[in-house]
């Protein structure tokens, strides 16, 4: 499946070292209009340049997406 994927890829690029929050950087680019991969990519930037700096950008970023809806699709299938 798509998740297990997903989950052997965050492994594999180490980016269970932070614990998930509310938002991300693959939410705040593309959201479902990304592939799995991408998402893990991103994840493994979050990890590797973490800031508080950069959690405020993803945060304030977040507002901005939701309230447009950017990358959002219902029903959405992810592509691998």
């Amino acid at each position: 499946s798509s998740e297990m994927r997903a989950h052997r890829l965050r492994l594999e690029y180490g980016v269970y070292r932070f614990r998930p929050g509310l938002t991300g950087m693959a939410q705040i680019n593309g959201r479902d209009e990304i592939s799995i991969m991408k998402k893990v990519k991103y994840d493994k930037l979050y990890c590797d340049n973490w800031s508080r700096n950069l959690d405020l950008v993803i945060l304030m970023r977040s507002f901005g997406v939701t309230l447009k809806q950017e990358g959002y699709q219902e029903g959405k299938i992810h592509r691998i």
